[in-house]
């Protein structure tokens, strides 16, 4: 018996934990016939829940009627978010007629300069608006972390309730794990610096699905009475400088309120709304 061996079998003798086999069979069988803990009940639609919820993290949501539609609203998303009309897909979805729709794709893994990036999808959750998507060959993880935008094509069929229910589908359907198993519910985000959300910090900065498309939201906690137009168009990271901020809104291209305002400093306060560049920021009291 090797040192290490007998150094291991003392302190399994020392837990009470001396017959290795017997555990480690039992341990198995729990694994095989996994019990379910107490979960909520979901009723109703779950398409309906699962765009709810997906909303509420800031992603967008469209829904067509069959596949044959799903290039045309990409192509519509892509020309309404001023991105460019070319991304990188996976291979689940790449037979679609992207090209009739005037969206050049390349099925890769996704690099540093691609800005936008289409996938299949494992299935989606219901009770929480998460995507859960598998790594393979035909399935890289970098089309949907790498690119700032992300589409996800996500079945009806495929929405499931739970998470629990999301990995017994997996067990069902694969038996084993892939080597990662991605879930993404909306895009990225902080507060590191002054406790202000910044959407796309680490990661995605959009997740549309195409299954009503709502714009990008973010909501910004104001610390005291208010906070200055320009100085919150660059605390969100909407404009990167002050200089910009100033430039947006004297060309009329910021609203408060659904109305359109040119004033640099005006006061903005808890229970406003401002849109630019198609991302509104819902101001909430700190």
């Amino acid at each position: 018996m090797s040192a290490r061996a007998e150094i291991m079998q003392r302190v399994r003798a020392g837990l009470g934990k001396e017959n290795e086999v017997a555990r480690r069979a039992a341990a198995e069988t729990a694994m095989r016939n996994p019990v379910r803990c107490p979960q909520p009940r979901l009723a109703g639609d779950l398409a309906g829940r699962f765009a709810s919820k997906a909303q509420y993290l800031a992603s967008s949501v469209e829904r067509v009627d069959t596949p044959a539609h799903v290039p045309a609203a990409v192509a519509c998303y892509l020309a309404e978010q001023a991105l460019p009309p070319q991304a990188v897909v996976t291979g689940d979805v790449a037979g679609f007629d992207w090209a009739g729709a005037g969206v050049d794709v390349a099925m890769r893994e996704a690099v540093d300069a691609d800005s936008v990036g289409i996938s299949g999808c494992f299935c989606a959750i219901a009770e929480t608006g998460t995507l859960m998507l598998l790594s393979g060959p035909q399935t890289p993880g970098s089309v949907s972390l790498l690119p700032e935008t992300h589409v996800a094509v996500v079945p009806v069929s495929r929405i499931v309730a739970t998470m629990e229910d999301a990995f017994a589908l997996l067990r069902n359907e694969r038996g084993s794990l892939p080597r990662a198993v991605n879930f993404i519910s909306g895009p990225s985000r902080t507060g590191d610096i002054e406790q202000t959300i910044v959407l796309g910090a680490h990661g995605l900065c959009r997740v549309p699905d195409p299954g009503g498309r709502i714009n990008m939201s973010i909501t910004f906690a104001v610390r005291g009475d208010y906070i200055q137009l320009d100085q919150l168009l660059k605390a969100t990271g909407l404009c990167e400088s002050g200089g910009a901020a100033h430039a947006a809104i004297a060309e009329g291209r910021v609203k408060v309120d659904a109305a359109v305002d040119t004033r640099k400093r005006a006061k903005m306060r808890p229970g406003q709304t401002v849109s630019f560049a198609g991302e509104t920021v819902m101001l909430v009291a700190g």
